[in-house]
């Protein structure tokens, strides 16, 4: 299924209006030293629905905005968000795209490869820059207090977001099939 213009627009608004939220009020709003990836849980919300290319690019130029606009590394989090976005599109099949619990139930998982990943690859990238022959000092350590609490936060924005953006893009879909009519 093709997207349309007003879904391409939505989407982008989503992300820009969702990483502006998260870096005003969230980076005074941590839970545990850990604030939500929104423009993240945005993305997989919505690559749910999605074919793999179209989840490609979604997942490309959502994380190409984050890295632009937040990132020391230009083209991590395009990679990641692209990869993340792949795997669940691929993962989900097609009588699961429509139901609003799918989401959540691949949320989970979604986010915890994500952040380790994410974690593994920054932290290879500062040892590597701070010639340290240390990874981590503690893993289960740095598990339990920045990855875990993470996890824990974006699942929890993704339950509240779910229902919105779910709305909205049916609100949209309802309008694009009235007016093939």
């Amino acid at each position: 299924m093709m997207h349309s213009k007003k879904h391409i627009l939505f989407y982008a608004l989503v992300i820009i209006i969702l990483a502006g939220l998260q870096e005003a009020f969230f980076n005074h709003l941590r839970i545990l030293g850990a604030k939500p990836n929104l423009t993240l849980v945005a993305v997989c919300i919505i690559a749910v629905r999605m074919t793999r290319s179209e989840a490609m690019i979604l997942g490309f130029i959502g994380g190409l905005y984050v890295d632009i606009v937040y990132s020391r590394y230009v083209g991590l989090y395009a990679l990641l968000y692209m990869l993340i976005c792949i795997l669940l599109s691929v993962t989900t099949r097609e009588d699961f795209k429509r139901t609003i619990w799918w989401p959540a139930a691949v949320g989970a998982p979604a986010f915890l490869l994500f952040t380790v990943t994410e974690s593994f690859i920054v932290r290879l990238i500062a040892m590597y820059a701070a010639d340290s022959p240390h990874l981590y000092e503690s893993y289960w350590l740095h598990f339990a207090s920045r990855i875990l609490p993470e996890v824990l936060y974006d699942f929890i924005a993704l339950v509240v977001l779910l229902v919105p953006i779910r709305w909205i893009l049916g609100k949209i879909r309802v309008r694009d099939e009235q007016m093939n009519y």
